[in-house]
């Protein structure tokens, strides 16, 4: 079974230009497009926006994030993390910006202009590489648009992770999000709100195998195995 986590999807207006492949909408009749095609005199103007897809995974230094109330809202760069609160490096000034709380982590975009690098915290002399911030694919971008001019606007996802591997307690393969290397794009399906019997059963014996290194998570997993609770509860 693939390692997938529900996501968000917001499509945010920007004051960027369009650009070949971007995504517009006409405030003449609210429909959305994916320019193809660019003039010098455009007689029909258009709102340049961006899709953004969050995650409630942590924050670290480095990571772009959001704040929830994103009627305020534009994408920031965690500097630091001082307690609970994000702060922002400022004239070589540290700026509290905001609870951590409050934010939700940036996982993938349209906007090209976004880069992370690759190793923290960004602000000293390290080496590594900066690179552009995962995107979604072409053919979602337009499953998105097709579905908006429908009047159903895409708002959850499920994006796929590396599986966790877990050794003696200690996590192994962070989960981390699964990047396509020759494009530099995410894996999206369509995000689930119902379970099948086996897949319920699958989710509780990887969970139970991931933590059966301790005594008293390990009877759990005997539990599962033992007792008829699936036969009774699925």
């Amino acid at each position: 079974m693939k390692n997938e986590k529900k996501c968000k999807v917001l499509l945010l207006p920007t004051n960027e230009k369009a650009t070949i492949g971007s995504i517009v909408t006409r405030p003449s009749d609210n429909r959305m497009a994916i320019v193809n095609v660019l003039t010098k005199d455009d007689t029909q103007p258009c709102i340049h926006q961006h899709l953004y897809f969050l995650s409630d995974e942590e924050i670290k230094e480095g990571d772009w994030c959001i704040i929830k109330d994103h009627a305020y809202s534009k994408p920031i760069q965690v500097n630091k993390i001082i307690g609970s609160e994000v702060a922002l490096k400022t004239d070589k000034v540290i700026v509290l910006n905001q609870s951590l709380k409050d934010c939700n982590k940036i996982i993938a975009i349209t906007d090209k202009s976004l880069m992370q690098h690759d190793k923290t915290p960004i602000g000293e002399n390290v080496n590594g590489l900066w690179k552009i911030l995962p995107q979604p694919s072409q053919s979602f971008i337009e499953k998105f648009v097709e579905e908006y001019n429908k009047g159903n606007v895409i708002t959850e996802v499920m994006v796929e992770y590396h599986e966790d591997i877990y050794f003696q307690d200690e996590l192994q393969a962070r989960g981390k999000l699964k990047i396509n290397p020759k494009d530099n794009t995410i894996t999206i399906r369509k995000a689930k709100d119902s379970w099948s019997r086996e897949e319920v059963v699958l989710f509780a014996e990887k969970y139970a195998r991931m933590v059966q290194e301790k005594e008293i998570q390990l009877n759990g997993y005997k539990a599962i195995h033992n007792h008829k609770w699936i036969e009774e509860n699925l």
